[in-house]
């Protein structure tokens, strides 16, 4: 992009910065402000935008009290990535639901794809695993986790107990 001289390689540059500081800044906490996390996914989802085609649709919600709440860093962040690793098609329309609640003390979080039949294969399931075990070890007895792959969907719903 940069190289091509394109009017959107500053923007693109500084989105990529953003992101990769909180990478390197954020993470280092066992815990962030849950709304620091949301404004990393935003980022990530505007970066993947400037380079998807037009026939991708993102429908990223946010409901709830999410000034108040706390979350490890990077818990969301890769399911996310996943929706886009393997829910894009350079041919067909690609919807990516991406829903994030809080009500009281719980955290709901909701991302769902279809599945491109290209990606499935090259799944290594390692980000997936590490935020299982991150779960296990951050939230123990305090999160459920469903994923459904049935059909050409790739559903995620998580709840946290935040408290």
């Amino acid at each position: 992009m940069s190289i091509q001289k394109s009017d959107d390689a500053p923007e693109t540059i500084i989105k990529l910065s953003d992101l990769m500081r909180f990478v390197l800044t954020e993470t280092q906490a066992q815990f962030i402000p849950l709304n620091k996390e949301i404004e990393c996914i935003n980022q990530y989802i505007d970066l993947q935008a400037m380079r998807l085609p037009k026939k991708t649709v993102v429908d990223f919600k946010v409901k709830g009290d999410v000034e108040q709440q706390i979350i490890a860093p990077l818990m969301l962040l890769p399911f996310v990535e996943n929706a886009f690793k393997h829910g894009v098609s350079t041919h067909v329309e690609s919807k990516i639901l991406i829903h994030l609640d809080v009500k009281r003390d719980w955290l709901l979080f909701h991302a769902e794809n279809k599945k491109e039949h290209q990606t499935i294969k090259k799944s290594t399931r390692i980000g997936l695993s590490n935020v299982v075990r991150r779960l296990e070890l951050t939230y123990p007895q305090k999160h459920n986790l469903k994923i459904d792959e049935s059909g050409n969907t790739f559903k995620v719903d998580l709840k946290i107990n935040l408290s």
